[in-house]
């Protein structure tokens, strides 16, 4: 009965992430305001693998380096500011992940070789981070953004979890891309805009002086 109750629990678990994928494809058609997007993103991913903290960060610039944190959901995180959060997570996981634009799952961060002296027990005494999943967002194999999940407990991700967190990514790299173009074509929209309304205006001071002047004309012919 345990072995059976498990396994549906898998089952309900991975049809609930496949229902998360359709929903986030779904969203491209129908959702463009980014802030949104961004939030459903970072819910859904910690929510499915059972992570503590999330970020999702976003390049402007399409540069391999720390841009700025789109949003971010958690413990310790919801009440601190964007320029403080990254106090709360592995860094060098994160700088890692941006630096090679692969994935990565940390069962144990302060045993793991890869991140030995850089990581340790500073990190998960201090952040209490010690399980990590941080996978890269990428358009066309260009590194647009990152997100980062992680857990106070050792071994709380496994393979299920970065596979599927990596499907979501780059189904959520789409979605974000598709509601920043959306966004500049409303930023350049808005700016055509007051161009215009400029030109109205100096438009319509040309007519004001130039019709004083013909007043003034007038005058001195009278």
């Amino acid at each position: 009965m345990v072995l059976h109750l498990s396994i549906q629990a898998k089952e309900n678990l991975t049809n609930e992430r496949l229902n998360s994928l359709y929903e986030l494809i779904g969203l491209m058609n129908s959702v463009y305001q980014l802030p949104d997007l961004l939030e459903f993103v970072v819910d859904r991913a910690l929510n499915l693998t059972g992570g503590h903290r999330g970020l999702l960060l976003l390049s402007d610039d399409h540069e391999r380096s720390l841009q700025h944190i789109a949003v971010k959901q958690g413990q310790e995180l919801d009440d601190s500011h964007v320029e403080q959060a990254l106090n709360f997570v592995s860094t060098t996981v994160i700088k890692d992940v941006l630096a090679k634009g692969e994935p990565r799952l940390i069962r144990n961060l302060p045993g793991d070789r890869r991140f030995e002296g850089f990581a340790g027990s500073d990190t998960a005494e201090y952040k209490n981070v010690r399980s990590v999943l941080a996978v890269p967002l990428k358009i066309a194999q260009e590194l647009v953004g990152l997100i980062y999940i992680d857990h106070p407990r050792q071994a709380i991700f496994g393979q299920a979890d970065l596979a599927f967190l990596s499907a979501f990514a780059t189904q959520a790299a789409l979605a974000i891309n598709r509601a920043q173009t959306h966004q500049r074509q409303l930023d350049e929209l808005a700016l055509l805009n007051r161009l215009s309304r400029s030109v109205v205006e100096v438009l319509d001071l040309d007519e004001v002086y130039n019709g004083e002047q013909d007043t003034m004309s007038n005058l001195y012919t009278i």
